[in-house]
C-alpha cells in the first residue's frame, strides 16, 4: 500500500474503517431524513441532527484523551448510527 500513499498518511488506514461505516450511517440517515422534509417536519429533522451533535460531542470528549483519533471516528460513528436510529 505503500506506492498509493507516502508513508506520512499510510497511518490513516488505521482510522478508515470506522469512517467509511459513519459514511454509510450518514448517507442512510439522509435518505430517511428526507421523509421528515416530504412531512415538512423541520423540528424532527432538527431534533434528530441535535441528538446526533450531542452524543458526537459527549463521546468525543470522553473517547479522544482514552484512544485518540481512532475514538474521534468511532465517536462520530455511533452520532450516525443514532441518528440513523432516531430518524
Amino acid at each position: 500500500m505503500n506506492f498509493y500513499v507516502s508513508d506520512a498518511y499510510f497511518v490513516s488506514w488505521e482510522y478508515t474503517p470506522a469512517l467509511i461505516l459513519a459514511a454509510i450511517l450518514g448517507a442512510l440517515g439522509s435518505c430517511v431524513g428526507t421523509s421528515y422534509t416530504v412531512a415538512k417536519n423541520s423540528k424532527g429533522m432538527l431534533m434528530s441532527a441535535l441528538a446526533g451533535a450531542i452524543i458526537n460531542l459527549v463521546l468525543n470528549v470522553a473517547l479522544i484523551p482514552i484512544m485518540g483519533v481512532n475514538g474521534a471516528s468511532i465517536a462520530t460513528c455511533i452520532s450516525y448510527f443514532v441518528v440513523l436510529i432516531y430518524r
